[in-house]
């Protein structure tokens, strides 16, 4: 099988290239790969098994993308975004030679994705942790106001011509598959998720509650629950979290609950000040400790393979890596449907989903039922159950056979007022 992958960012850096570098890696160990991407500060060395090429503009693309297309004609080729304007080019390109196109959006389907901006700085973490959030201009300003309002109109025009002129969708879990299908009812999907081969930043032995945090009196009976990210109060659901703790408390009608939540991570557009707002005007000092950049060792995670759950209720998310590192390390994860992590915690029983994380009561009721240790127990063991189809060569191997069942060599039939557009 001869697969092309397209996707502008792959020789930039951050962490949507870098989780795409290790996808490129573990396929081309099973199959003849080529990686089309835009020239950056990146150069993929360590994927010997891949065919590189890179463009620097759209006139250069046009000039030897389609060349390259007619003289190695690929069984697929899967273009990454969908925003990405570089992708209707190549759709088009590819339709003209016959050979079938699957689209990973990378969760830009998603609702919230056309609510608002998602992003309005860089939001990769080790970056985050270094230089801290930035203030945001005028015009960035003026540009999450416009987002919504522009994402409409491209999912109603070139969005629309995307959609209708590709083979499949591939999405990271049936939550993305569903919300995409409100949108486009005609989408056919598959799947393709993300993986991890080791946890990083977990090389210190000491028990980080017990031993490293030892200032803040963490040696006591109270179960430690971590989140572990970018610090974004809507986006990463901080605000569930947090109303959650406070309806436990409520209902917990005790002077100490039987755990604390440990916010681990970079600010985001001022999601630690809000958190720090909520803390104060629901006096949870004693149960939910802030720890941003400079109060822990930058890059380690052994604050998430000591804790006792790792909770993580996004509105809106990827492939989350504190998950996937999460049920790697056995920690049990506590998630919203929107994390993409639903499918495997129903399948292996891996994790706690919850069906609506804005409810309070429902978040309040997995808070404590976490307490229970021999619930804990049974999710740390089929967290080992789970790991070994979140490897990288698993999650591959099982993209690779959805290919093989579908057969994927018929261009879907589409108007020619779609064609022309």
């Amino acid at each position: 099988m001869k697969l092309t992958f397209f996707y502008r960012d792959t020789y930039g850096s951050g962490g949507v290239p870098n989780e795409m570098a290790s996808l490129y890696q573990a396929l081309s160990q099973k199959i003849e790969l080529t990686v089309w991407g835009k020239h950056g500060e990146h150069h993929l060395d360590n994927l010997p098994g891949c065919q590189l090429h890179t463009f620097d503009s759209l006139i250069d693309l046009a000039t030897v993308f389609p060349k390259w297309l007619e003289a190695h004609r690929p069984d697929y080729i899967v273009v990454v975004g969908y925003f990405l304007t570089e992708n209707l080019p190549v759709v088009y390109w590819a339709r003209q030679h016959q050979i079938p196109v699957i689209l990973y959006p990378l969760a830009q389907l998603m609702d919230e994705v056309f609510r608002g901006k998602i992003f309005t700085a860089d939001p990769d973490v080790r970056r985050l942790e270094a230089a801290g959030s930035a203030q945001q201009s005028w015009v960035e300003q003026l540009k999450i106001v416009m987002n919504p309002l522009l994402k409409q109109l491209y999912s109603m025009t070139a969005g629309a011509w995307l959609m209708g002129n590709v083979a499949k969708v591939a999405v990271f879990s049936g939550e993305e598959q569903r919300q995409a299908n409100s949108r486009y009812s005609d989408a056919e999907f598959m799947f393709l998720r993300w993986g991890v081969d080791e946890a990083t930043g977990v090389t210190d032995t000491r028990h980080f509650f017990r031993e490293v945090s030892s200032n803040l009196s963490q040696d006591d009976n109270r179960l430690n629950y971590v989140y572990w990210g970018r610090l974004d109060w809507y986006y990463k659901g901080i605000d569930r979290l947090l109303n959650g703790v406070a309806a436990a408390k409520k209902r917990n009608k005790a002077t100490v609950l039987p755990f604390r939540v440990f916010l681990i991570g970079p600010d985001y557009r001022g999601g630690s000040e809000k958190a720090k707002e909520f803390i104060q005007r629901f006096h949870l000092e004693e149960d939910v400790i802030l720890m941003l950049p400079g109060s822990y060792e930058a890059g380690s995670k052994t604050p998430l393979r000591d804790a006792d759950a790792s909770i993580y209720l996004s509105r809106w998310d990827g492939y989350p890596r504190t998950l996937r590192e999460s049920i790697l390390l056995q920690v049990p994860i506590l998630i919203s449907r929107e994390t993409h992590f639903l499918d495997i915690a129903e399948k292996t029983g891996c994790g706690m989903p919850l069906m609506d994380a804005d409810d309070p009561n429902e978040v309040a009721e997995a808070l404590l039922a976490l307490v229970d240790a021999k619930h804990r127990q049974h999710l740390k063991e089929q967290a080992g159950v789970a790991a070994p189809e979140l490897t990288w060569g698993a999650v591959a191997k099982a993209f690779l056979k959805e290919l093989v069942s579908d057969g994927l060599h018929q261009i879907p039939q589409s108007s020619e007022e779609h064609v022309a557009v």
